[in-house]
């Protein structure tokens, strides 16, 4: 008896849409969607591979593809034979062929990492996090104003400091607690990492991080506050998204668009929900030395000077397993709620303060399998 094999190849293009690479009127994509299905007596044969690498001519209706068989998915086993097809020509030109080697070549997806040095740019985070299993002690210090002069050695006989640790429960989600001196206020955030910034023809331009973190003032009140006021006074909470983008090695970026509530404000016309955009990036000087820049602007800021837009400027040294940061800032606290809603120095006033962190990481897991970028 003599088999008759009906065969059906569909080839569907979306040119058009992302990812695609135009060249004047040839478009390609490494991404093509081919279908194959035979109809046999024996059995029906299905296979699909979505990752074909194809160019189209538009102008000579020249259309060139390339697939490999590790790639196709079979429904049956039985039938691997039959990939021995998908060699058959579909057209050949030399000019169609670069571009599918050049759109080949491209991986589907590789992470961006090092976006900054560690998860904090100057005062606030970055949208880095401690690997999974990964815990980082920081050490905080910020001096008084600059202006204070030699009596004071230029603020460093007064100091606000923080102790914290970050903790990596997972590669995208840490958590942290820390205390500081500075109105002896407790903090601790979570973090969690939506989107990484990745290459390739699948990549993604930016990285996506959500930040929420609490602080609580446990300075003793007075006889009048006790009677008045309880423990959820003493709570303030921030939300925020914080958005960076690796331009290259040298250049990165971040938006930090944000929401700030306090349970207590000093007077009755103080907000005590305050809006945020904050943007900060990092220029890469040398192989261990980088310049950070943060700046916070309020929407609802109220119009006098205890609340001024803080404005960070530092720099980071990175050391093996170290990360010093020194900072110059219009604000003294270190954590979030404080440096974002009690900023009250001026810089055209020389209401700077110094500050350095100290950040030392520990593996208490296997290392990660990537390798920094």
């Amino acid at each position: 008896m003599k088999n008759r094999i009906k065969g059906h190849l569909f080839l569907w293009l979306l040119p058009l849409l992302f990812p695609f690479i135009s060249y004047a009127q040839i478009y390609s994509t490494g991404s093509g969607h081919i279908w194959f299905f035979s109809e046999t007596p024996l059995e029906n044969i299905e296979a699909h591979n979505y990752q074909a690498a194809c160019a189209l001519n538009m102008n000579s209706g020249e259309l060139v593809c390339k697939v490999t068989m590790d790639r196709f998915e079979f429904e049956k086993d039985l039938i691997l034979w039959m990939t021995a097809f998908l060699y058959a020509s579909v057209g050949f030109s030399q000019d169609l062929m670069e571009i599918i080697e050049e759109t080949d070549s491209v991986p589907a997806k590789q992470f961006v990492y090092s976006t900054f040095a560690s998860s904090r740019l100057a005062s606030g985070h970055t949208v880095e996090s401690p690997g999974k299993q990964e815990l980082v002690l920081i050490i905080s210090h910020r001096f008084w104003r600059l202006d204070d002069g030699i009596y004071d050695m230029f603020g460093l006989d007064n100091a606000t400091i923080r102790i914290g640790f970050d903790y990596g429960i997972t590669d995208r989600f840490s958590a942290g607690l820390g205390r500081n001196t500075y109105n002896k206020t407790y903090d601790g955030y979570l973090k969690y990492r939506i989107i990484q910034q990745a290459t390739g023809i699948k990549g993604m331009p930016f990285s996506l991080t959500y930040l929420t973190s609490a602080s609580v003032n446990s300075l003793r009140w007075d006889e009048e506050r006790k009677e008045n006021l309880d423990f959820a006074h003493r709570v303030s909470y921030i939300h925020q998204a914080l958005m960076a983008t690796k331009l290259n090695r040298i250049f990165s970026l971040q938006f930090m668009p944000g929401f700030v509530h306090k349970n207590l404000v000093e007077k009755k016309s103080d907000p005590n929900d305050m809006f945020l955009l904050g943007l900060g990036g990092k220029i890469r000087l040398t192989k261990i030395l980088s310049l950070n820049v943060e700046y916070y602007y309020f929407v609802n800021r109220p119009d006098n000077e205890r609340f001024m837009h803080p404005l960070a400027i530092g720099f980071d040294i990175v050391t093996g397993g170290h990360v010093f940061q020194l900072l110059f800032s219009n604000s003294q606290p270190w954590f979030e709620s404080g440096f974002l809603t009690e900023t009250n120095g001026q810089w055209r006033n020389g209401d700077i303060y110094f500050g350095f962190h100290i950040q030392r990481t520990f593996s208490l897991g296997s290392k990660p399998d990537w390798q920094k970028l």
